[in-house]
């Protein structure tokens, strides 16, 4: 079966929907189609039999990302402040730190290693402030920054061993990636569109305090479906596209779909998958073998009540033992449930994310009550967990991330068309870069390449 439309868009994350939406209110024949059977991508919301939202991807958006909450506000979605009264836990090299903020844990670490690492945070500023946000790969010493992986250059910052270790435990967490993942370029590259290393690293106590988690975040993609109606087609994977001088078809098992232009809106290592004809140009096809997805397992686990408050601690943990990388207070302020939400990546995920929930519940518990010197917390009444890698839809989360050397060598082609077939997803974003708001801004930039090219 074939039916025919002006645009086409593949995939039903935020990205793809924030394009069909502009391309149909424009009244451009639009369809968006989805390889899952629910809306969404990676912003995916569950409730459980206690009645918790539960988010198993995005939930939290800042001040200032203009695109999402937008959205937010149009559809009368709830948000609530994120919980951070009290001190927070680290632990270095073994040693267990309790604080009154992140960045007081950080200043106490031994010797001169807190003083270390806060310089070292400035130098990172001002060389992300040297990348531009359109094309980073024409940043002054971009050949230099982007063959040097994140490791190296840790490697040549720190003299003592306690702020080297500090550092290299706070990058999976934000990236889903390790330091020797990852090219220097792109490090700085991330933060830069982000607005800076200290928005990203929770370092910034004013962006801090404008932070809110989204109550139900899927029912944006939701919301947007609902007014896209049949434009939505669910449970068909896009499997090839074929373009030629007039037109282009998209197949999927058991439909396909001609259209004058398409919308790929999945990240790279997805889209690289999908058999092009005639095929991707060499630079195009590299880019995307050389992007994978960042490697986390996000965990909830539900208490009977949020003890940890009554101890004076916030729930922000953050720990180089593993599995769990870092941990944050998941409920709401005034709330009387416990929940905590954790995070395993990087190289612990790669580790985790083939065993099974139960095994993954029994090492995070242990976990927490080793940190906490406490076994309560190897109580909860409920865990819920989401193996991103091994989700056949997206392979990995928060993001997609170029390997070093990738971006001086095709970061060119990132967001060009090939023929009829433009680009999007939060990969393919100038301004917050993997997140849900980079995602929306992208979708809407290739909707509107896509109404230029009709007009």
């Amino acid at each position: 079966m074939t039916t025919t439309h002006d645009v086409v868009v593949v995939g039903g994350g935020l990205a793809g929907l924030a394009a069909g939406r502009r391309l149909q209110d424009d009244g451009i024949d639009t369809v968006v189609v989805e390889a899952r059977n629910r809306v969404g991508g990676k912003s995916y919301t569950t409730h459980t039999e206690y009645g918790d939202v539960v988010e198993y991807g995005g939930q939290w958006v800042g001040a200032d990302q203009d695109h999402v909450l937008s959205l937010v506000a149009e559809f009368d979605i709830d948000t609530r402040p994120q919980y951070g009264e009290g001190a927070v836990v680290s632990r270095v090299a073994g040693e267990v730190y309790v604080e009154p903020t992140y960045v007081d844990a950080l200043r106490a670490l031994p010797g001169d290693a807190g003083a270390e690492l806060l310089e070292a945070f400035a130098e990172i500023e001002r060389c992300v402030q040297q990348v531009p946000r359109e094309r980073p790969q024409d940043a002054p010493h971009a050949d230099e920054w982007d063959a040097m992986t994140l490791q190296t250059w840790a490697n040549q910052q720190f003299e003592s061993p306690e702020a080297r270790a500090a550092f290299e435990r706070m990058i999976p967490g934000i990236y889903t990636a390790d330091p020797s993942d990852i090219s220097f370029l792109f490090f700085c590259y991330y933060a830069r569109t982000a607005g800076g290393f200290d928005m990203v690293a929770g370092l910034d106590e004013e962006q801090d305090s404008h932070t809110d988690v989204v109550v139900d975040v899927q029912s944006i993609s939701q919301s947007i479906a609902e007014e896209l109606g049949a434009a939505v087609h669910y449970g068909r994977p896009v499997t090839r596209i074929v373009q030629d001088d007039d037109s282009v078809t998209v197949h999927t098992p058991d439909r396909t779909y001609a259209a004058r232009y398409v919308v790929v809106a999945v990240p790279p290592t997805l889209a690289g998958r999908i058999d092009y004809d005639p095929a991707m140009p060499p630079a195009h096809d590299e880019l995307t073998q050389r992007m994978p997805n960042g490697t986390v397992v996000k965990c909830h686990l539900r208490y009977e009540d949020p003890f940890w408050r009554d101890d004076g601690l916030s729930g922000l943990v953050e720990d180089d033992v593993g599995p769990g990388d870092y941990f944050f207070d998941d409920g709401y302020p005034e709330g009387e449930t416990g929940r905590l939400v954790g995070f395993i990546c990087g190289d612990n995920a790669r580790e985790w994310a083939d065993r099974t929930s139960a095994d993954r519940r029994t090492a995070l518990t242990a976990q927490l009550a080793s940190v906490f010197d406490d076994d309560r917390f190897e109580a909860p009444i409920d865990y819920l967990d989401q193996s991103w890698p091994s989700d056949p839809y997206s392979r990995g989360a928060y993001h997609g991330y170029p390997t070093p050397g990738t971006m001086t060598a095709c970061w060119d082609v990132i967001r060009e068309p090939v023929g009829r077939i433009h680009w999007a997803g939060a990969e393919r974003a100038t301004h917050w870069y993997g997140h849900m708001d980079g995602a929306i801004r992208s979708g809407r930039r290739a909707a509107a390449e896509i109404q230029s090219r009709l007009a």
